[in-house]
Formats: C-alpha cells, structure tokens, sequence
C-alpha cells in the first residue's frame, strides 16, 4: 500500500503531500484526497468534514457540495473537506475525527459508507 503509512490511533493513513497521478491517487498536506487547505477557519466560514470509506474518498460529492453551497450564498463561505481514506470502519471515522479533525473546527461532520 504504497498510498499510506502506519498510524498508531488509526491503523493507517494517507501520507501527505503524495502525487500518484497515473493512479488517481495525489493528497494535500493534511493526507486528505482534496485540495490544499488552512488550518485556520476564515471568519464567516462554514467548515464541514465529510468521513467515510473508498466511497466518499473516490467521489467528487464533496467538492461538489462546497461549489453548490457557495454558488447559493453571499454571507458565509463553505468548506467540504474530504477526510475519507479508503478501507476505513466507523471506528476509524469517530477515531480519526477525534484525533485528527476536531482540531479545525468543523461546524458539521458528515460521512457516507457504501454496505454490500
């Protein structure tokens, strides 16, 4: 698994900063399949992270979101970040909002799992 590396809270992790292009695969410096993003909130923003497994992490919903909820607004800005990493359970969704992301403030957590 080229894509991650250990993580003694999580099992493992996407390693920051990666760019697997010919596969898909390239992370911000956060280890999230998004774009770059702050670690402070601008004020007036609504930050949402969204959790889950290869669903949410291969999908563009989230970056859809940001661009639907932001098309229809002037008076906050939106961020929809996607925290999914690929093979995660919802151990690892409440673990990795615990130790990872809570720490950005989020306004709204979200996550989406496909059960077959």
């Amino acid at each position: 698994m080229r894509d991650f590396r250990p993580s003694r809270a999580l099992g493992y992790e996407f390693i920051p900063n990666l760019d697997l292009s010919k596969s898909g695969i390239k992370t911000n410096s956060f280890g999230m399949l998004d774009k770059e993003r702050t670690k402070d909130k601008p004020k007036e923003t609504y930050r949402i992270i969204c959790l889950g497994d290869s669903t949410t992490a291969n999908s563009e919903y989230a970056a859809i979101l940001e661009e639907l909820l932001n098309k229809n607004t002037k008076k906050y800005s939106f961020e929809v970040w996607n925290c999914a990493v690929k093979g995660y359970s919802a151990t690892q969704y409440y673990q990795a909002l615990k130790e990872k992301w809570l720490r950005y403030n989020p306004r709204h957590g979200d996550y989406w799992f496909l059960s077959e």
